[in-house]
């Protein structure tokens, strides 16, 4: 036999080496992979929310990389951003349609870095959630599903595709498909809503409340903060702006469904009576199917606009232009939840935009920006002009825009929720 304190020792032994064991398991349990059509540094509000979510979830050591889409050929297969693993799979290219190749060649990534992730977070679900699944299931991953946009869970995100290549929406083989995906989605493990309207449709779609939770998207308010004097001055000149002038400001993907040119022809009535204003349309259309790019670059040639319309196209640095600006307008039609709304706060800019998916949810008319019924040029017109002309409730509605990013969209706050999620707590 033992004596006493030999089996003391040990029991303590033992006892200390269960708890680095359960320690450990506890540790490892949130190790994240994010699985997206495109990341950083592609310019792009789920690119840019995926990059603050990763580095987020880094901070709270839940070891996460990314598995995306090789946008480019510019773009290395495995590279590292912010100190966090991308890998990047084929096809190479920018058309929507290698979206359908990357849900097949994802698959061997994610086999293949299997022993670094014990949760996938597939973020657009639409296509990639198929895949991801199989996988999760056959290597015992817990696997949540994000939606980027609506219409993922119900089929409605592929109708406008549908409408142009001349295929049926409602057509028996479009209904099928659908059916058949929705039944295998629902049994992922949770799914992650942006906003009310989006729980409402998953809930429609039948998926269990209980598995479903509403998480905002987040941004760095530190790095929008807002200038001015000398620093906005600066940054003015590094921006080839003029610091004497006015700058109103739209930010996203140049496309009609987030109500571009009915800006472009607004501001083509107002421009004259604000002869020291400028709009700056920063984004680029990109590959949307709905890309207008074009056609509002001919439609400020046409009426010559130039010298009060700047196209920047994709910038990185969108939180150096916001700095200078004063007003922000986002007059979209169809939106899930703009990143650019969360910049646009944290800059503490006056904003004008509309009743549309998360948006809604997020402004607070009269107290955080103005809302406007989407699609009325002439609600649209009487914002400007009202917020234009109003310095001090600019300035009020701004500053009351970054309080709100500060107590709900922060980074912290909402990678404790994910972190919630992966532990599979309430």
């Amino acid at each position: 036999m033992c004596p006493e304190g030999s089996l003391r020792e040990r029991v303590a032994l033992y006892a200390g080496r269960l708890t680095q064991y359960i320690g450990g398991m506890n540790s490892t349990q949130s190790r994240c992979c994010i699985l997206l059509e495109s990341y950083y540094p592609v310019v792009g509000g789920m690119e840019a929310q995926g990059r603050t979510l990763a580095l987020a979830l880094k901070c709270r050591d839940a070891a996460p990389f990314v598995i995306t889409r090789r946008t480019s050929p510019d773009l290395r297969r495995g590279d590292e951003v912010d100190g966090i693993p991308v890998y990047r799979c084929g096809p190479t290219g920018r058309s929507s349609r290698n979206r359908w190749f990357f849900m097949l060649t994802c698959i061997p990534m994610l086999i293949r870095q299997r022993r670094r992730y014990d949760v996938l977070l597939v973020s657009g679900f639409r296509v990639l959630g198929i895949s991801a699944l199989l996988i999760g299931k056959l290597l015992g991953k817990k696997t949540i599903l994000k939606a980027e946009c609506m219409g993922e869970m119900n089929g409605a995100f592929f109708f406008g595709g549908l409408d142009r290549t001349g295929l049926g929406r409602h057509s028996v083989g479009m209904r099928l498909f659908v059916a058949v995906r929705n039944r295998w989605l629902k049994t992922a493990d949770a799914f992650v809503s942006m906003y009310s309207e989006m729980t409402e449709e998953f809930l429609s779609c039948g998926v269990p409340e209980a598995r479903i939770r509403c998480i905002p998207n987040a941004v760095n308010p530190d790095r929008f903060a807002p200038v001015e004097g000398a620093v906005r001055h600066r940054l003015c000149e590094e921006l080839g702006l003029s610091p004497e002038r006015r700058y109103v400001v739209y930010t996203g993907r140049l496309v009609s469904y987030k109500g571009v040119m009915r800006l472009l022809r607004v501001w083509n009535g107002l421009r004259r009576n604000y002869s020291e204003v400028t709009l700056l349309l920063i984004g680029e259309g990109g590959v949307d199917v709905f890309n207008c790019e074009a056609e509002a670059r001919c439609y400020v040639t046409d009426q010559q606009m130039e010298s009060q319309v700047v196209f920047t196209g994709a910038v990185r640095c969108v939180d150096a232009w916001l700095k200078v600006c004063d007003l922000f307008i986002l007059p979209t039609e169809n939106d899930a939840f703009p990143i650019c709304i969360l910049e646009a706060m944290s800059a503490s800019l006056g904003i004008i935009t509309t009743p549309t998916g998360a948006l809604k949810d997020v402004i607070r008319d009269g107290v955080t920006g103005r809302i406007i019924p989407a699609g009325q040029d002439e609600a649209l017109r009487d914002a400007m002009v009202s917020l234009l002309g109003d310095e001090p409730v600019r300035r009020r509605l701004g500053e009351a825009a970054r309080a709100a990013v500060l107590e709900k969209y922060t980074p912290e706050a909402v990678a404790a929720q994910y972190l919630s999620v992966f532990r599979g707590r309430p």
